[in-house]
């Protein structure tokens, strides 16, 4: 079933710096992502596809955890463009794209996007240490053929100058709950059930009060150019 997909993916992450059923969350959210976007009709198998927004969003998570990174927006805006561009390949090819393909897709040359994406890896600092408590990186951990690259994963970074004026656009509660589930402003990520505790409400109200301030964000992020979609599924 699609469960044990979502779990048997979470296993490959277990000890990397979040709790498992933080996993399992994470990855079931990218399911729900998989199962919104899937088109039989472009001759891709839905596991292949699922699978892909699946570890997309637990090694998002996974970044998340590490030092907020600046990224100018002009920057930022081509990042979010590879992004979608290498999403929109990976569902017509059934398969990851080569940097040659991206390239033709975008009209640009090969040295351009490989010069993007050796940007992208120094800002996300990809080769630190997967987990305080390991000396592995993170560019072992995620095998080369199969691996989600990391332009996925700053997709969340790129946009990272918008966030301060979609915090001050929230009520206090909504802007403490965000703050709190998605690490801002160098604190730590916690879980639903973490924040909940802390400030007095139950799981489902957390993610109520989620759901609201991540539709504000939303609406930011259309109205400045960017893709909601990568973001926010």
């Amino acid at each position: 079933s699609n469960l044990r997909l979502v779990i048997k993916v979470a296993l490959r992450y277990a000890g990397r710096g979040l709790p498992f059923m933080d996993l399992v969350e994470e990855g079931n959210l990218g399911l729900i992502r998989a199962v919104e976007g899937f088109d039989s009709e472009r001759g891709v198998r839905f596991s292949t596809y699922a699978m892909f927004w699946i570890r997309q969003r637990i090694e998002k998570a996974l970044f998340e955890q590490r030092q907020p990174v600046r990224m100018p927006v002009n920057k930022a805006r081509r990042v979010n463009l590879l992004a979608r561009t290498e999403q929109n390949l990976l569902q017509r090819l059934g398969r990851e794209p080569t940097l040659e393909e991206v390239a033709l897709e975008l009209g640009e040359e090969a040295k351009e996007i490989r010069a993007l994406k050796a940007y992208v890896r120094q800002q996300s600092s990809f080769d630190q240490p997967s987990s305080p408590s390991s000396d592995r990186h993170l560019n072992e951990v995620v095998e080369d053929n199969s691996a989600v690259d990391p332009v996925e994963f700053l997709h969340r970074l790129a946009i990272e100058s918008l966030l301060e004026q979609w915090l001050q656009s929230l009520d206090d509660r909504t802007s403490e709950v965000m703050r709190r589930r998605f690490g801002l402003e160098g604190t730590e990520r916690e879980t639903l059930e973490s924040v909940g505790r802390a400030m007095h409400l139950n799981r489902e109200a957390v993610r109520q009060i989620q759901i609201r301030g991540l539709l504000k964000l939303r609406k930011l992020l259309l109205r400045e150019g960017f893709s909601a979609s990568a973001l926010l599924d």
